[in-house]
């Protein structure tokens, strides 16, 4: 017996749409897929609003699909879930097993790990910043701007940083011809 919504034609299955009955209204139609069950799309919501969207869940029915172990029975019952929506600190960081040590590229600079700074995006600070602080013994304000001297923005030897402001900076930047 051949199945009335496909024929064959030189061995490859073509699709052959025929009339069905709508789902709510049992009105005949010509579905435009095969996946098609009503006649418009005002069937279609009427459907769906006659449809229950609240289950009330009886005893009975939590019991029947129940999958997980409810109660005393449950392993994990009484026990706190600590770490749900926390960040887990006995492997965060350099304990972590997918550690790189710290430094990644963050657009045309380094990165570096650290947490603790005042001025962390992420847990993360530049490292052209960090040795100028070092250098310097103190934290650079916002308003302070590390200039590399060679204009490359990976090679952050003290040599090739300057300290400077937000107004100075872009004269820095200029080409005299």
């Amino acid at each position: 017996m051949t199945n009335p919504l496909y024929r064959f034609e030189n061995g490859r299955r073509i699709s052959v749409l025929v009339d069905k009955k709508c789902d709510w209204c049992m009105n005949m139609f010509l579905p435009r897929t095969s996946r098609n069950h009503f006649c418009s799309r005002a069937c279609y919501w009427e459907y769906k609003k006659g449809k229950p969207n609240n289950i009330v869940y009886t005893d009975e029915l939590r019991q029947r699909f129940s999958v997980t172990k409810i109660g005393v029975s449950n392993p994990a019952y009484g026990k706190p879930s600590y770490f749900k929506g926390k960040k887990r600190q006995d492997i965060s960081g350099n304990k972590h097993p997918n550690w790189r040590g710290g430094r990644e590229m963050a657009g045309k600079y380094i990165a570096v790990y650290a947490p603790g700074h005042p001025y962390a995006h992420k847990g993360k600070v530049r490292e052209h910043r960090l040795v100028m602080e070092k250098h310097l013994g103190r934290i650079l304000r916002p308003d302070e701007i590390v200039h590399h001297l060679n204009g490359d923005h990976t090679d952050n030897r003290l040599e090739n940083l300057m300290v400077t402001n937000r107004k100075d900076h872009p004269s820095m930047h200029k080409t005299f011809v």
